[in-house]
């Protein structure tokens, strides 16, 4: 009879073991999005040692999720942001800051993944009108790789700059006052997306043909969905909406708290968004306090993936699709 009760406990004592193992990975899986084979890489920038180091994430390679290729930029006390891909997906523009003779100067350039070498970017020749006290910053290429934005600061705040290559001509959003540095270009070239700093925060679409602006609706963060173009921002209430370029269709994407994320972009199928999340505070960053990381949201699961370690601070996020 002891044996019986022995053998009966163990069993029920191994089931529940069993069990026990399968819930916790029902709940990994729950926790962590399936992303499918993508030839894709993504670069940011880290600050380690008062200097910027240039990553790079190969997507089909998971060995570089934690530990990234990695390279600095040539000379000390540079520090980069902004990061873009060029569409030959081989060289990275980017802009940087540094400080001669006490006086901070801005510049843009491009640096190759391969041989690391830097080249100063062609928007230099552009001369800006006399009311802009700074250069330019956050450069983005239009989809069609024929324009060039840039945000630059005025005596109305900042404002989104876009270069015509083939013209030569600068237009100036300067309908409205204090954009946001980050914006987002249509699929198409022809809308750019931004934040504006009225009140709390509203999203905005800039039709660059007409030089109309509408506002769409309060939030934050905005960026075009390649696959219908439609915008998804980061709504006052911290959760993720999707609304159309004209203003319909709006509706929430996810309930949970996105504050703090900042979208990265979508791949080509629109299916997946990259993100950071984290606080970003100097002092936190200075403290070395690992607080950052890149993830990858699934649309249609609505599961997501940290696809990176933690950094103290990540900085000018691009993604390249092959």
């Amino acid at each position: 009879m002891r044996k019986l009760t022995r053998l009966i406990k163990y069993s029920l004592c191994n089931k529940i073991i069993v069990i026990t193992v399968i819930l916790f990975v029902m709940v990994l899986s729950a926790e962590g999005a399936e992303v499918k084979e993508m030839r894709g890489k993504i670069v940011f920038s880290t600050i380690e040692s008062a200097r910027s180091i240039f990553n790079i994430i190969y997507l089909d390679k998971k060995d570089t999720w934690k530990n990234p290729v990695r390279f600095t930029l040539p000379h000390k006390g540079d520090r980069a942001h902004s990061l873009v891909w060029l569409p030959d997906g081989k060289n990275i523009l980017f802009h940087y800051s540094e400080w001669s003779s006490g006086v901070r100067k801005e510049y843009l350039a491009t640096i190759n993944e391969d041989n690391h070498r830097v080249t100063p970017f062609e928007f230099h020749k552009i001369i800006l009108p006399d009311n802009y006290k700074r250069d330019y910053a956050c450069p983005k290429l239009s989809p069609d790789g024929s324009l060039l934005g840039a945000v630059a600061y005025g005596k109305r705040g900042v404002q989104i700059l876009v270069y015509n290559y083939s013209t030569k001509n600068l237009t100036i959003c300067d309908k409205v006052s204090h954009c946001a540095p980050r914006f987002s270009w249509s699929p198409d070239s022809k809308y750019i997306a931004f934040e504006t700093y009225e009140g709390p925060g509203e999203i905005a679409v800039w039709e660059l043909e007409s030089n109309n602006i509408r506002i769409l609706d309060k939030g934050r963060n905005p960026i075009f969905n390649p696959l219908d173009k439609s915008i998804y921002y980061i709504g006052l209430d911290k959760h993720l909406y999707a609304i159309g370029i004209d203003g319909s269709r709006r509706h929430r994407v996810d309930n949970r708290d996105w504050s703090w994320t900042f979208p990265i972009g979508f791949s080509k199928d629109g299916q997946y968004l990259f993100f950071t999340d984290g606080v970003t505070h100097l002092w936190e960053a200075l403290g070395g306090l690992e607080r950052q990381a890149i993830f990858v949201f699934d649309l249609n699961s609505h599961k997501k993936k940290r696809i990176s370690k933690r950094y103290p601070i990540i900085e000018g996020l691009s993604l390249f699709e092959d």
